[in-house]
């Protein structure tokens, strides 16, 4: 069994054992891609439970739903049960402190959204955010998935790669020796993200530290980019992330706590410090 495997199932046990000793829930959910149960998903008519609290119900609701936003294992629902409360009623105040500690200077959050588009049919961003000065936050979100896409989809991705990609290309030096061939056919989903950090624009990816194949794609795609340095690409841990924030927001009880139920649910083998 390969070492991505073996992790993958030490995390689905440990969800499967949050859905019946924390929800309570012991019926499994059916998976759509084969109609098979599995103990890790939520059945269909318990979805919601996913969700940790109202706000992250309220940004579902104002999101395209994907497929298997029931399974425990959804990203779309890791992003969302994260973020959600730290853009309450579009108060972007929390998520402005977070910001300001991570870049380690003052920003101030204006706007921020799930699922963004930023051109018709191009790159969809887990979550974004837009400062006060109009810089630009980008965010890819990845939890158990088995690695990031490599070679680019669609039906002519040489097309999508002009319309959309190659400018950005041009105008980022960190891209300076990166080819189309490379962006298309080696590290297409990383660098379609890591493309966007640029000037005052940050493109983040949050993974787990422990998820042996987005790791090491993730390490690889930065390697190849051939720089000293990519300031404008963040690579955090959710394993890291969310200890950060239960320490970050420990003055405010009702948010300390939140992070500390999110970290029980995602993080198997989790003790609390």
């Amino acid at each position: 069994m390969s070492s991505y495997n073996n992790w993958y199932d030490k995390i689905k046990e440990h969800l499967s054992k949050y859905k019946t000793n924390v929800l309570h829930i012991t019926k499994d959910g059916v998976w759509k891609g084969n109609g098979k149960t599995y103990s890790h998903i939520l059945p269909i008519e318990d979805g919601e439970s996913n969700y940790l609290c109202d706000a992250a119900k309220t940004s579902l609701e104002e999101s395209e739903k994907h497929q298997d936003w029931n399974h425990l294992n959804s990203s779309q629902t890791l992003c969302i049960n994260y973020f959600a409360p730290l853009r309450v009623n579009n108060d972007n105040s929390h998520l402005s402190i977070l910001l300001s500690r991570l870049l380690s200077k003052e920003i101030k959050i204006a706007d921020s959204l799930f699922e963004y588009v930023p051109v018709l049919k191009s790159t969809n961003f887990d979550f974004y955010a837009k400062d006060e000065s109009n810089n630009q936050y980008f965010f890819e979100i990845k939890y158990t998935e088995d690695g990031i896409t490599k070679s680019g989809g669609g039906h002519d991705p040489v097309e999508a790669y002009e319309l959309y990609y190659k400018e950005d290309v041009k105008n980022n030096p960190v891209f300076v020796n990166v080819t189309e061939d490379m962006f298309l056919n080696k590290h297409f989903q990383a660098y379609r993200n890591m493309v966007k950090g640029k000037g005052g624009d940050y493109s983040f990816f949050i993974t787990m530290r422990s998820n042996p194949n987005t790791f090491k794609e993730l390490q690889l795609a930065l390697s190849d980019l051939r720089v000293r340095e990519t300031p404008n690409v963040i690579i955090l841990y959710w394993e890291d992330l969310i200890d950060l924030t239960i320490e970050l927001f420990s003055d405010n009880k009702n948010l300390s706590d939140y992070y500390k139920q999110l970290k029980e649910k995602y993080i198997p083998n989790c003790k609390e410090k």
